[in-house]
């Protein structure tokens, strides 16, 4: 809960120092963390805490892998948001535009999820263009799409859209081809829409600072290992 007196003041907004300490030695630019429940924390709400500056603790209503990859999706990005990309198999069809729902783009992998290489992509307006719906994504997909590292900071994927003329990027992990999320030019006038960011939490390795929850049991052990490897 955030309680707010308003009151007359004497210096300027920007004088205002909000930084606080979560522990002895992890600073915040905003005194904000985010509860541990199912129903709050996942890696969508860790990564909008971290980009403004506070922090979000995953909760462990799950099994321990779960949560250790909700901590790898959130820790993979430094975009203040996680969208919802949309995945086909190279011998699946897209028979309707409903199934490309807000997204501009379908991506294309092996396993028709993110837990595979990118191998192309089906832009909505390509598809619209089609005379033979019913045909696989295959034969007509855009192979090796241009994409950035899932790394670049939301500055540097909106420069690069920019530069190259593109109305969305794909950002990759480098270290197993993986998509980790999308951008488009509609995202990037949006997140530009928002209030001033302030400085976002960020580990020693440059990455968004994470918390999770873990409880006391004997068997908890083996969730803190796993939570430990992702980071």
């Amino acid at each position: 809960d955030v309680i707010f007196l308003p009151h007359y003041i004497d210096f300027p907004t920007d004088s205002v120092d909000v930084r606080s300490k979560l522990t002895k030695n992890i600073h915040l630019s905003i005194p904000c963390v985010s509860s541990p429940m199912d129903t709050v924390t996942e890696s969508a709400m860790a990564v909008a805490m971290a980009a403004l500056g506070g922090i979000g603790i995953i909760h462990y209503n799950n099994k321990p892998l779960e949560q250790a990859s909700f901590i790898k999706s959130a820790k993979s990005r430094r975009i203040p948001f996680i969208s919802d990309p949309i995945f086909k198999t190279p011998s699946d069809s897209i028979a309707s535009v409903d199934e490309f729902a807000c997204s501009p783009c379908v991506f294309v992998t092996d396993s028709g999820n993110s837990k595979s290489k990118l191998l192309g992509v089906v832009a909505k307006s390509d598809w619209e263009t089609l005379s033979d719906r019913e045909a696989p994504v295959s034969d007509y997909m855009l192979e090796s799409p241009i994409s950035v590292p899932s790394n670049y900071t939301f500055e540097q994927a909106a420069a690069f859209l920019a530069a190259k003329k593109l109305d969305y990027i794909p950002l990759i992990s480098e270290q197993d081809d993986e998509v980790v999320d999308l951008l488009t030019t509609a995202d990037v006038e949006r997140i530009r829409g928002f209030p001033k960011f302030g400085l976002p939490s960020l580990g020693k390795d440059g990455e968004f600072l994470v918390g999770a929850a873990v409880g006391t049991r004997e068997q908890d052990k083996e969730r803190l290992e796993h939570l430990v490897k992702a980071g």
